[in-house]
């Protein structure tokens, strides 16, 4: 049967000061960033032309950061002769959803943070008592899993914001589920472009180490066999660990 690829995009390195944002407006990548993907999408157009010369069909979340990203991966694509569809914007590949660092990172290093205009002290002995890293604590949902102690040294409007943060099966069975859903174009080439959180089972599947996860800007890809998404590194040092 036709083995599928399906390329995945993480953003280049961003500003993050656009969340949801009219494609034409995207401008939240940084020079670093556009130079980062610049060159990974030369790699990417090197590795697709090895398979014939199929149209590409863009996926992107609807941040701004994946759409400046995208119109970057869909310009040189085209300047490179390759037929373009339309890029598709979709909710299901959008950013860990009611997440922010700024409220999340402090449960994992302590120290102060602001929320709703009050300093709230957070220690970590209480919060992070293993010093699981930041990529550890937020694939384990630790921040949904804070001990009676912990949860008693912190406010409860903190609390009740952070128990909104989507939780981590849910984050990555978004990105598996597309996959399922677009597993027969055949023909087309997919490229993809979301966010960190979503690729962190198959990186984690593919270097078998629970610390790995795509560095802004790079790709990885994925073949469907018979059904079963496996996924493999075609980008050199694309790939960190904490």
């Amino acid at each position: 049967s036709y083995n599928m690829r399906t390329y995945i995009i993480r953003h280049g390195d961003a500003g993050y000061q656009q969340g949801k944002v009219d494609i034409s407006m995207a401008n939240d990548l940084t020079e670093n960033g556009v130079d980062t993907i610049n060159k990974t999408v030369l790699h990417l157009s090197n590795t697709i032309e090895g398979e014939g010369n199929s149209p590409v069909q863009l996926y992107s979340s609807p941040f701004g950061r994946c759409l400046h990203t995208s119109r970057i991966v869909r310009d040189v694509l085209a300047s490179r002769g390759r037929e373009i569809k339309p890029i598709q914007i979709t909710n299901d590949l959008e950013e860990v959803r009611n997440f922010e660092w700024n409220l999340f990172y402090p449960l994992v290093v302590g120290g102060e943070l602001k929320y709703n205009g009050d300093a709230i002290a957070v220690d970590v002995d209480l919060t992070n008592p293993q010093r699981a890293s930041p990529t550890r604590y937020f694939r384990g949902d630790l921040a949904h899993k804070l001990s009676k102690t912990a949860r008693d040294s912190l406010p409860k409007s903190y609390l009740e914001r952070i128990n909104q943060f989507e939780r981590y099966p849910s984050v990555t069975s978004r990105l598996s589920s597309w996959l399922a859903e677009h597993k027969n174009n055949e023909g087309i080439e997919l490229i993809v472009c979301t966010h960190e959180g979503l690729t962190g089972d198959l990186i984690e599947q593919v270097t078998r180490n629970k610390e790995a996860y795509l560095q802004r800007g790079k790709y990885f890809a994925v073949k469907n066999e018979n059904g079963i998404f496996v996924p493999y590194l075609s980008q050199d040092n694309s790939v960190s660990t904490q």
